[in-house]
């Protein structure tokens, strides 16, 4: 047995305040699942959630999240800030859609203050075509949206195809 848990511990997979898988298991989904609309052709949205606030704020988020995404979506820290949504079979728009969901429930469920978030959706292939690229679309976006002020959506800019990039010189 390698480190503080056992091998077929699901806390090793989840971390405490959301429930959620932590960020190398949904990193590792991500790249499974990039492969697989690769080979299909079909497009795969990623929404990075940036969530301002404590574990149990977090907690909250990843519940409605959980509640709110279908059971096929993958759900987990992308870093201790960013909760990552990975939704299959879904264009950017269809992302869009889920994070206003999200946000409408959140606000449904919040008390007093609630919880600042800013959601970043970036989609495979239109935005990235590798898991790096996606996340760093994602998060780019979503830190964009926070910028401009809470609780927004943001959908990161296209990707340069590399015949595009051989014209721009």
């Amino acid at each position: 047995m390698r480190g503080p848990h056992s091998p077929h511990d699901p806390n090793a997979l989840a971390e405490p305040d959301t429930g959620l898988v932590r960020a190398p298991v949904l990193i590792y989904l991500l790249e499974r699942k990039l492969a697989l609309s690769g080979r299909t052709l079909v497009p795969l949205t990623l929404i990075a959630v940036w969530v301002d606030g404590d574990a149990a704020v977090r907690g909250r988020v990843g519940a409605v999240v959980a509640d709110t995404l279908r059971g096929a979506d993958s759900l987990g820290a992308l870093d201790d800030s960013h909760l990552g949504l990975v939704l299959d079979d879904t264009a950017h728009t269809g992302g869009v859609w889920a994070a206003e969901r999200i946000r409408t429930r959140l606000a449904a469920r919040s008390t007093g203050g609630g919880s600042a978030t800013a959601f970043g959706v970036a989609c495979y292939p239109t935005h990235a075509f590798d898991a790096a690229g996606l996340v760093a679309a994602a998060t780019d976006a979503a830190a964009h949206g926070r910028r401009l002020g809470p609780n927004r959506i943001e959908v990161a800019p296209a990707a340069v195809s590399v015949g595009e990039e051989e014209a721009h010189r």
